[in-house]
C-alpha cells in the first residue's frame, strides 16, 4: 500500500514538472518564459456590459388604466316623505333618508396618462416628478319609494274620541344623483432600481403628492299621489305631488400617495421601457348644495385604485 502512494506521488509531481516548460512559454500569451513573469503583463478579463446607465436626468411619458377597490359613495341631508303630519310619511311629519342600495357599483375602468422628469443619482437610486390626468368618474344614485300618507280622517267622531289618521293617498318617487369627478395628480417619486448583468432591473418605489378633484353633481327627485281608495281600481289615476331639482359644484386640492413596483427594461443605451403595478390613494371628500330647503351633502369613498402602467424613460444627459 505504501508503495503505491509514494508511486503514485512520484508519479504527480514527475507530471507537475513536465509541464512547467510550457505554462513558462505561455505566460503573458507566449511573450516569455517563468524567468520573465516579473515584467510580465497581467491579463485582463473582457468588459462586461451590465446596462448601467449613467447618473443624470431623464424624461418619461406613462399610460395606463386603473380599477378602484372599494367603490361608493353615500348622499345625506334630504328628507323624503316629511312634512306636517297630515301630508307625512308618518303621523309625526318623520321622513326617511337616501338608501345606501341606491348608488350603483360601477365598476368601470379608469384611464391614466401623464409624464415627468427625474435625476438618476446612482446605479440604485433615481427620484422623478409627474404629473398625470385620470378619466372622468362617474358616481349614480337611482332609488325608488314608496309609501302611504297620512290624511286625517274626514269622519268626525259622533263622540270626542281620538281617531287615527287613516292611509288613504300613496306617494310613487323617483330620485336620480350624478357626479362626474375629474381628477388628476401630481407626485414626487422615489425608486430603489436592483442592478444587474441584464437589460431587465426590477424596482420598487413610493411617492406623495397632490390631487387635484373637480366634482359636478345634479339631482332630481319627483313623486306622484294616488287614491288608494278609489273604485274600482285603487291608484287607477295618479297626480303630480312634488319635485325639487339641484346642481353643485366643487374643486378640491387633497394630499395623495402611492406605491410602486415594476421593472425596466434597456431598449438601448438610452431609451428603457417601464412596465409597473401602482397602487394610488386619494382621501374621500364631498360636495353640497340645497335641496328642498336643507343641505345635501354627496361624499364619496376613499379611493384606493390599482394600476397597471407601462411607458418610456429617455436619458437626457
Amino acid at each position: 500500500m505504501n508503495r503505491r502512494i509514494i508511486s503514485l506521488t512520484v508519479g504527480i509531481i514527475s507530471l507537475a514538472a513536465g509541464s512547467i516548460p510550457t505554462l513558462a512559454g505561455d505566460w503573458n500569451n507566449g511573450a516569455g518564459s517563468l524567468k520573465d513573469r516579473g515584467n510580465a503583463a497581467v491579463p485582463v478579463p473582457a468588459p462586461v456590459s451590465t446596462f448601467d446607465g449613467p447618473s443624470g436626468w431623464y424624461m418619461r411619458l406613462d399610460a395606463g388604466i386603473g380599477r378602484e377597490s372599494g367603490r361608493g359613495a353615500k348622499e345625506s341631508g334630504v328628507r323624503y316623505g316629511a312634512g306636517d303630519g297630515t301630508d307625512s310619511f308618518s303621523s309625526t311629519g318623520a321622513g326617511f333618508g337616501s338608501s345606501g342600495s341606491w348608488f350603483s357599483e360601477s365598476s368601470d375602468a379608469n384611464f391614466i396618462y401623464g409624464g415627468g422628469v427625474g435625476y438618476r443619482w446612482n446605479s440604485n437610486w433615481r427620484s422623478d416628478v409627474t404629473i398625470e390626468h385620470r378619466t372622468v368618474t362617474e358616481y349614480k344614485m337611482r332609488g325608488t319609494y314608496q309609501y302611504n300618507n297620512n290624511v286625517i280622517n274626514p269622519v268626525v267622531p259622533a263622540v270626542p274620541l281620538y281617531v287615527p289618521p287613516t292611509p288613504q293617498t300613496r306617494i310613487d318617487g323617483v330620485s336620480n344623483d350624478n357626479t362626474e369627478m375629474k381628477s388628476g395628480v401630481l407626485m414626487a417619486n422615489t425608486y430603489y432600481d436592483w442592478k444587474n448583468r441584464s437589460a431587465f432591473t426590477p424596482y420598487i418605489g413610493g411617492g406623495l403628492g397632490l390631487a387635484y378633484v373637480s366634482m359636478h353633481r345634479t339631482h332630481t327627485t319627483s313623486d306622484t299621489s294616488c287614491d288608494t281608495t278609489q273604485v274600482p281600481i285603487p291608484c287607477a289615476t295618479t297626480a303630480a305631488h312634488r319635485s325639487f331639482s339641484g346642481t353643485g359644484v366643487d374643486n378640491r386640492l387633497l394630499w395623495a400617495g402611492s406605491l410602486t413596483t415594476g421593472f425596466s427594461y434597456a431598449m438601448t443605451s438610452v431609451t428603457s421601457l417601464d412596465v409597473n403595478y401602482r397602487m394610488l390613494y386619494i382621501p374621500s371628500s364631498n360636495v353640497d348644495m340645497s335641496l328642498a330647503g336643507s343641505n345635501s351633502r354627496f361624499s364619496y369613498n376613499d379611493i384606493f385604485e390599482h394600476q397597471i402602467r407601462a411607458g418610456l424613460r429617455w436619458d437626457i444627459n
